[in-house]
């Protein structure tokens, strides 16, 4: 595209704005498996469901790159990458009109039920359209919590099955005097070794 005094034509805006639209609507990788797991959130997970033309456009809109590539998503610096791959997160899930869970909406919306158990902070941030609706969180956690009980998956992952195992829970009450006390549960398991 070459660029005058007057910066780009309307119509070579439009055009890309077009082909990035179809960039979105065909690509085929950005489904995630449900109920996604830890490791569906990883930075290279996340980054295969992002289409290479819009995670290369936005890296050359904000200067992050400058290299011109078109077949694998440009290389960027662990800070950069983290905004860009937040940016294409929100324009995925904008574009299915919120029915793809992209990581970063469920990710947000499980951490601040965990951390606030507040259904109305979650509603308050699913309005501004930042994270998952509270449905969906709930229905995230309650089919992990499904895979959990099926799969022959011991959790957490160390602990031998069948083995005597002694396990130690104490809970940590932050604030207990006020109103907004958060209650934290931690424990361990113990297996004699050998």
């Amino acid at each position: 595209m070459e660029i005058g005094c007057q910066g780009p034509a309307l119509q070579e805006l439009y055009d890309v704005a077009a082909a990035l639209r179809t960039s979105i609507n065909e690509f085929k990788d950005m489904q995630m498996p449900w109920p996604p797991i830890s490791t569906d959130f990883s930075q290279e997970q996340v980054l295969q469901m992002i289409p290479v033309k819009l995670f290369n456009f936005i890296s050359w809109c904000f200067g992050f790159s400058d290299e011109p590539e078109m077949n694998s998503h440009v290389t960027l610096n662990e800070g950069h990458l983290k905004k860009v791959l937040s940016i294409c997160q929100d324009m995925l899930f904008i574009n299915s009109n919120g029915r793809m869970q992209t990581p970063k909406y469920l990710a947000l919306g499980m951490t601040i039920r965990q951390l606030t158990r507040s259904s109305q902070i979650t509603d308050i941030l699913n309005g501004f359209g930042h994270c998952a609706s509270r449905y969906a969180v709930l229905t995230h956690e309650t089919d992990l919590t499904k895979l959990a009980v099926t799969s022959n998956t011991n959790i957490p992952k160390d602990v031998i099955k069948g083995k005597f195992t002694c396990l130690v829970f104490d809970n940590n009450d932050l604030s207990e005097e006020s109103r907004n006390q958060t209650h934290v549960l931690g424990g361990i398991a113990i297996q004699k070794g050998g």
